[in-house]
């Protein structure tokens, strides 16, 4: 019983730590830009995890702020920037895999979609063609209506 209660609160910690903050994301291409964006977050954010999110911005950054922040938060909906995270999908017994959560159906090995930065650049390639109609998140988010 106490075990469970010392559980509870250590999860309850955790959630608690979950805010809001303004991060300034400088791009690894060009290094004097700098794109304000408000993320939720962990405040013990790992440097890979930053390093996710300084390859999104750099790889869209060409496409302007507002689809630089539509892909983070379509990335942070789809795998909470988690490089070689996966989800099996039962309806259509296909794997989403990365940073983007890229479905089987695109063709790409698993080893190209687990690279952060190969995931990252098929995705914006997907976005040029199709926008983010592919993404499930981005229909929950609210960016496709």
């Amino acid at each position: 019983m106490i075990l469970a209660i010392l559980a509870l609160l250590y999860i309850y910690s955790f959630y608690k730590q979950m805010e809001y903050k303004n991060f300034k994301f400088v791009s690894p291409i060009v290094e004097s830009k700098e794109i304000d964006y408000k993320v939720k977050f962990l405040e013990d954010y790992k440097t890979s995890d930053m390093e996710v999110l300084n390859m999104i911005v750099a790889e869209f950054e060409d496409q302007g702020a507002e689809v630089v922040k539509e892909a983070l938060d379509i990335a942070y909906a789809e795998s909470r920037f988690v490089e070689n995270n996966t989800h099996y999908n039962f309806r259509n017994s296909t794997w989403d895999i990365g940073v983007f959560m890229i479905n089987d159906c695109h063709g790409l090995s698993k080893e190209t979609r687990l690279a952060a930065y190969e995931n990252i650049h098929f995705a914006k390639q997907l976005y040029k063609k199709q926008g983010w109609q592919p993404w499930v998140m981005a229909h929950r988010l609210g960016i496709v209506k």
